[in-house]
């Protein structure tokens, strides 16, 4: 919660509802949240029926909030449509569980997982790759220790540091970094993350033969270019947002955990910047959030080896249970052309 909203808070308010609560009922009840139930959540919170009552016909009222609701007419058309077939997607099993498949046949990964848009977890895919074999934090210092690498720090200090990811690069030697993250604990201060482009290197090209492509899954073209490295400690936190295309996460050493979220749950999740939300997945503040509580959450803990489709628009939150080691893929065969979600503002 920010500070404006604290300031708002108290058991017997003297003055009025403040700036930023008042846009907080803005947002809920553009977001649908009925007025009766913000009024609950506000007195409950210690601010006076008619204090409550005053600023919820003045927002009403206000010519700004009443073109908001038009100009919101269409788009809550898609969303209420998004709600409808949340709703029915929630009476199938599968809104309760990730399948589990060993080995699929690509023909049917493609038709029941990746054209379904369903997330599935995939076994034995990697059990043959040089990587699951020889890939840890000690053989990489060992190896490529000398090496310069761009991680990102000082994240613990920013609750936007995804949002302000330049503003946390910096530089290192491999060898220091792994130090760093092998024996600094539990943290989310620093990481490798996938924007470092380690495996596109020239230094690095041998780490891609440790990889194998599993024929009619993974199209081995584009392999070199669309495959993309994560290092870090444990307790390293990608928070909730969806990406824009299909990915395959690969789990190498050590475990994570995701928890997802369908894409029919847009409007619950408040996603006010890019593509992230501002719900805390291991703590959800249900005033803060109310629509969050009836969203169907699947969790897996991705253990070394196995593999996890992401599809796109399908939320995600991973944290890392140990030291870590992760591949995420975009190159994979698809049955026409590559989808791609243009959700950016022009």
């Amino acid at each position: 919660m920010t500070d404006a909203l604290r300031e708002g808070r108290s058991s017997r308010p003297s003055v009025a509802l403040n700036a930023a609560w008042r846009e907080w009922i803005a947002r809920n009840l553009l977001k649908g949240v009925s007025d009766r139930r913000l009024r609950e959540m506000l007195v409950s919170r210690g601010f006076g029926h008619t204090d409550v009552d005053e600023a919820l016909g003045d927002i009403v009222a206000h010519p700004a909030f009443r073109a908001a609701i038009q100009a919101l007419r269409v788009p809550n058309k898609a969303l209420a449509l998004l709600d409808a077939l949340g709703a029915q997607f929630r009476q199938s099993t599968r809104a309760h569980e990730l399948p589990r498949e060993h080995r699929p046949d690509p023909v049917r990964f493609r038709e029941e997982y990746l054209s379904q848009s369903h997330p599935v977890v995939l076994t034995g895919m990697m059990a043959d790759w040089p990587a699951l074999r020889r890939w840890t934090p000690q053989w990489f210092a060992e190896r490529y220790g000398d090496l310069e690498v761009e991680i990102t720090s000082g994240r613990d200090a920013d609750a936007d540091y995804e949002l302000h990811f330049r503003r946390h690069r910096a530089k290192m030697r491999l060898a220091e970094f792994v130090h760093r993250i092998c024996t600094g604990g539990s943290t989310n201060d620093i990481y490798l993350v996938a924007k470092n482009g380690l495996l596109e290197r020239p230094e690095c090209a041998e780490l891609r033969g440790d990889l194998e492509c599993p024929d009619g899954i993974l199209d081995r073209a584009a392999m070199d270019r669309r495959v993309q490295l994560w290092l870090g400690p444990q307790g390293s936190l990608t928070p909730l947002h969806h990406d824009a295309c299909n990915i395959l996460f690969g789990q190498v050493y050590g475990a994570k955990r995701v928890r997802l979220i369908p894409p029919y749950a847009l409007s619950q999740v408040y996603n006010e910047r890019e593509c992230f939300s501002e719900v805390q997945l291991d703590a959800i503040d249900l005033e803060r959030f109310p629509r969050m509580a009836d969203v169907p959450i699947l969790e897996v803990v991705l253990e070394p080896g196995e593999m996890l489709l992401l599809p796109l628009g399908w939320w995600h939150w991973v944290e890392a249970l140990s030291v870590s080691i992760s591949l995420s893929f975009t190159n994979l065969v698809m049955d026409g052309p590559h989808v791609v979600w243009g959700w950016r503002s022009k």
